[in-house]
């Protein structure tokens, strides 16, 4: 079962079908895309993209969530842990990665929810024994 993770403002989740039209609007995003390949995103890839982060949660009990706004549920966008292969050996448990939509970029949207999804990432997978950066 996904968590649900609140905080103050935002609450977390794991993305379901009905969330696919906002995932993919904010993928085509100039100021969200610029240092991630730097293109809009097509609605194959952002697909793609949206199935990877279901399949995480399957395969590596981790991944990534959705960030919702607590007073309207607008999906500000995505934050979570995955693992990559990177050559790093079996002892390395994954990587955090947090992108918001331009309308929440600059609000403080980010380190809260980074803050909250370590937390419970850290409690989950190391048993309270990991760091934040």
């Amino acid at each position: 079962m996904l968590p649900v993770i609140e905080t103050e403002r935002l609450f977390l989740r794991g993305m379901v079908r009905r969330d696919f039209p906002a995932f993919m609007a904010i993928w085509r995003e100039p100021e969200v895309v610029r240092f991630i390949g730097g293109k809009p995103f097509s609605e194959a890839e952002s697909w793609g993209r949206f199935k990877g982060n279901a399949g995480s949660w399957v395969l590596g009990g981790h991944g990534q969530s959705g960030i919702f706004q607590k007073a309207d549920g607008v999906l500000l966008w995505q934050l979570g842990f995955f693992t990559a292969s990177h050559g790093l050996g079996a002892d390395f448990n994954g990587e955090g990665s947090c992108v918001l939509c331009g309308k929440a970029q600059g609000q403080g949207y980010g380190p809260e929810a980074m803050m909250a999804a370590h937390d419970w990432f850290n409690a989950q997978i190391f048993g309270g024994g990991g760091w934040r950066m």
